[in-house]
């Protein structure tokens, strides 16, 4: 092969390489851990942290065995814009949804990917409600191939779901209750993952192609990123 060729040959693989990183794709000489910081750098940028967490009453589950999605906070090319709340059917059954989360670095802020797992991970300790109050999931828990409702956190559709129970327990009144949708920086949440939850994280199942279709259509409609305006001049200096 000519020294031309062979450039050719590996900047078409190179690009190759690049495209299935940025996917969160494992590739060939790449760790998972390496593809998933990748993804995870997606949305990252300088200037200012997440807006405060829109605390929006979330619908009924529609079906049995759908878990859900707390909205968040996206990133796009002219700023922030909402992915709402959204109930999800797993993968699998045995499957838990971690969210996902904004942390502070050196370089900014940075979006962690949610995903699927056999237990709930770290999402940086922000109370997304309705059972994701900082750490761990009370809104329910799989009984065999039956997802079991906690109502008492959660609401449900009861003509077509009837897997419920009510425990008023689980309800931590010691959590962070000022909607801020960030870890780390100034005025962001103090929180670290324990070791079950980094375990948790080893275990992952990325989001399915309903909850990435979700995201992808709020990123597309303008009116998500004039909610961002409202919140605005809540925020703090990275």
């Amino acid at each position: 092969m000519t020294r031309h060729g062979l450039l050719q040959r590996r900047n078409h693989e190179g690009i190759k390489l690049r495209s299935r990183a940025c996917r969160g794709i494992p590739v060939r000489g790449h760790s998972n851990a390496h593809a998933r910081t990748v993804l995870r750098q997606r949305g990252r940028h300088d200037r200012r942290a997440a807006p405060a967490a829109a605390r929006l009453r979330a619908a009924a589950a529609p079906a049995p065995n759908y878990q859900w999605n707390p909205g968040y906070w996206g990133w796009g090319t002219v700023g922030y814009y909402w992915v709402p709340g959204t109930w999800s059917p797993a993968p699998r059954p045995g499957l838990y949804w971690t969210p996902g989360y904004w942390r502070h670095s050196r370089a900014g802020y940075g979006w962690n990917q949610g995903y699927w797992g056999p237990s709930v991970g770290f999402y940086g300790g922000v109370n997304y409600g309705y059972g994701y109050f900082g750490t761990g999931f009370v809104g329910g828990t799989w009984a065999g191939n039956n997802f079991r409702y906690n109502t008492a956190v959660v609401n449900v559709n009861r003509t077509v779901i009837h897997n419920t129970y009510v425990d008023k327990t689980v309800i931590n009144k010691n959590v962070y209750n000022d909607r801020v949708s960030y870890n780390g920086g100034r005025g962001g949440i103090s929180a670290s993952p324990t070791s079950n939850q980094l375990v948790a994280e080893q275990h992952r199942v990325p989001p399915t192609a309903y909850q990435t279709e979700h995201a992808t259509v709020a990123k597309a409609d303008r009116n998500s990123y004039n909610k961002h305006a409202a919140e605005k001049q809540k925020q703090p200096p990275a």
